[in-house]
C-alpha cells in the first residue's frame, strides 16, 4: 500500500472539480489549490460540459470512477459488470459510454498521467501518513459478521477534504474513498447498512415514518429523498455500533457526534431509536452494561 491514491478516482474528481455543487470543488489544502490553478484552463472542455448536463455529483462520481479501468493503452475503460452502476438510476449505459470517451479525451488533453505520474512521491508520502494514522487502526475481523472482508478496498484520496464516499463495484468490492479526515467506518457500513434500510424502509411502517419525517423537517442539503436518510440512519447506527464495541462507551455522546453534519446540529433526531433497531435486528451487544 505504498500509493492509495487512485488515478481513476483523481481524474474523475478533477473533471468534476469545475462544476459548481458536484462536491469536489473545495480548495482547502496546497494540492487542491494547485491542481485547480494548473488544469483550470480546462474548465470548459467538452467532458465537462457534458458532465454539467448530467446533473450528478458526489457518490455518483465516485461510483463512476470504480467501474472503469485503465488499460495497457492509456485509456479508461468500462468494466464488463455495470450493474452496480446502473442501479444507482444516475448512470446509464448511453451517458457512461458517453461520458467515458470524453473521460479520455479530457485525460490526453490536459495530459494527467503525466500530473500524476509527477506526484507519486507526494502520493505516497500522503499515504503513509493515511495508513499509520488511520487506515491501521480499523478492526477488519469486525466487518467479517457482514460481508466478505476479502473484498474491502480503499481509495486514499488528496483531491476530497470533507466528503467521503462508499461504493460497490461488481455487486461484491466494497470501497470507501477518503480523505485525511476519514469516515472509513462509516463507509463501510454503508455496503450492507443500505440494504437493510431499504428492507426496513419498505417493510416496517415505524421506521419509514422516522425517515419521511427526518426528510421533511430536515436542512441537510446533500441529504434530500427519505430513502437517502434511511441509508443514513443505518450507517450511523452501526457506526456507533463499532465505535462502541471498540471502547467508546459514552452513547450520548455518540448519539450526538452521529447526529452532527456539516455542522447541522440534530440532523437526525431519532438516531436513537434506530440504533436501538440495529441492535435488536443484528444481535449484538451494545448497550450501558
Amino acid at each position: 500500500m505504498r500509493n492509495m491514491v487512485d488515478e481513476r478516482f483523481e481524474i474523475c474528481a478533477l473533471l468534476f472539480r469545475f462544476i459548481s455543487g458536484a462536491g469536489f470543488d473545495e480548495t482547502e489544502t496546497d494540492y487542491q489549490h494547485k491542481i485547480t490553478n494548473v488544469f483550470s484552463a480546462f474548465a470548459n472542455h467538452p467532458a465537462v460540459i457534458y458532465a454539467k448536463s448530467l446533473f450528478i455529483g458526489y457518490d455518483a462520481v465516485a461510483k463512476y470512477a470504480v467501474h472503469i479501468d485503465k488499460r495497457d493503452d492509456g485509456m479508461f475503460y468500462l468494466i464488463d459488470d455495470l450493474q452496480s452502476l446502473t442501479d444507482c438510476g444516475r448512470w446509464d449505459m448511453i451517458r457512461a459510454n458517453t461520458f467515458t470517451g470524453l473521460l479520455n479525451d479530457f485525460a490526453i488533453d490536459t495530459q494527467f498521467e503525466k500530473f500524476y505520474e509527477s506526484h507519486t512521491f507526494y502520493y505516497e508520502e500522503e499515504t503513509l501518513k493515511f495508513v499509520e494514522q488511520q487506515y491501521s487502526k480499523i478492526d477488519f475481523e469486525w466487518f467479517r459478521k457482514y460481508l466478505d472482508i476479502s473484498y474491502m478496498r480503499c481509495i486514499f484520496s488528496p483531491s476530497l477534504f470533507s466528503a467521503n464516499y462508499g461504493v460497490t463495484a461488481r455487486g461484491k468490492y466494497v470501497y470507501s474513498i477518503v480523505p485525511h479526515n476519514a469516515a472509513l467506518v462509516h463507509e463501510y457500513c454503508h455496503s450492507f447498512a443500505n440494504d437493510i434500510a431499504e428492507k426496513w424502509y419498505k417493510e416496517n411502517a415505524r421506521f419509514k415514518k422516522l425517515c419521511d419525517d427526518t426528510a421533511t423537517l430536515n436542512t441537510i442539503p446533500w441529504y434530500k429523498k427519505s430513502i437517502t436518510f434511511a441509508y443514513e440512519y443505518v450507517t450511523r447506527a452501526y457506526n456507533i455500533l463499532y465505535d462502541f464495541q471498540h471502547g467508546e462507551k459514552d452513547l450520548q455522546m455518540l448519539y450526538k457526534r452521529e447526529s452532527d453534519t456539516g455542522g447541522i446540529e440534530n440532523g437526525f433526531p431519532y438516531l436513537e431509536q434506530v440504533y436501538e433497531m440495529v441492535l435488536e435486528y443484528s444481535s449484538q451487544p451494545g448497550k450501558h452494561a
